[in-house]
């Protein structure tokens, strides 16, 4: 049985339809690259599987309960989602920030045991020591682990990430999609999310979905789906698809 299943999905904002009849299923310990160019459908798609967007038809269900019926408490104890963008204020410490992730298992104040497994998922994305920094002195690699630790306290069995090589120099782009890859390996966390650089698509994920317009192009297999003919039509530009490599390059 599918960890994630989505059936028949539509949303709309407004009287514009953002997804239309999404249906994909993702097991236990996948990682799924969401694929298309801008105003496809990809973010939207992460928020309805996370329960922010209420699809007007169809349904999500995760570990086979309907997400729309959990309460969010519940919800955000299985599934975590790192938005591409978040606004913060200064004067915040980063272990204050992180320990807002652990909101879901914490009824009144933080306990011990939540503080150890803040300083746990710090160690793991190899930021402890910016345990006592002020969350807005981080560069932009430094935040986007500090947001993977948040994910992580909650100790969901999925996350979901918005584009989480944005703005990021190549050396940090490769620092935070092994610190997934890791995660989900020894984790057996399962990983949504949504990317514009294919090539990292490619090396990085087992699946993926490539949308159009809100709705499903190709789906399946990363070695089945990345090809050219797919490439252009959903991007509308000539590539090259390179498996002895497992890049992509475009075509000028």
């Amino acid at each position: 049985m599918a960890l994630i299943r989505i059936q028949g999905v539509e949303v709309r904002y407004n009287s514009v339809k953002a997804l239309d009849d999404i249906s994909m299923d993702v097991d236990e310990g996948e990682i799924v690259a969401v694929l298309g160019p801008n105003g496809s459908g990809k973010t939207t798609l992460l928020k309805t599987i996370d329960g922010i967007l209420k699809p007007v038809k169809g349904s999500v269900y995760i570990d086979s309960k309907n997400v729309l019926q959990m309460g969010r408490k519940e919800a955000a104890k299985l599934v975590s989602f790192v938005p591409q963008h978040i606004n913060m204020v200064q004067g915040v410490k980063v272990i204050d920030f992180v320990v807002t992730g652990r909101k879901p298992h914490i009824d009144f104040a933080p306990t011990t045991r939540d503080i150890e497994l803040v300083l746990k998922y710090l160690r793991y994305v190899d930021a402890e020591h910016l345990a006592d920094r002020d969350i807005m002195e981080l560069s932009g690699g430094e935040f986007q682990r500090i947001l993977i630790a948040r994910a992580l306290v909650a100790e969901p069995r999925i996350i979901l990430l918005d584009e989480p090589t944005a703005n990021l120099d190549i050396k940090y782009q490769i620092a935070i999609l092994n610190l997934i890859a890791k995660l989900s390996k020894e984790k057996k966390l399962t990983v949504v999310m949504s990317l514009h650089d294919l090539t990292q698509a490619y090396r990085y994920a087992e699946k993926a979905i490539f949308l159009n317009n809100g709705r499903v192009h190709a789906m399946g297999k990363i070695e089945e789906v990345m090809n050219e003919e797919v490439i252009e039509i959903v991007y509308g530009v000539k590539a090259k698809v390179m498996p002895n490599l497992r890049a992509v390059i475009p075509i000028t």
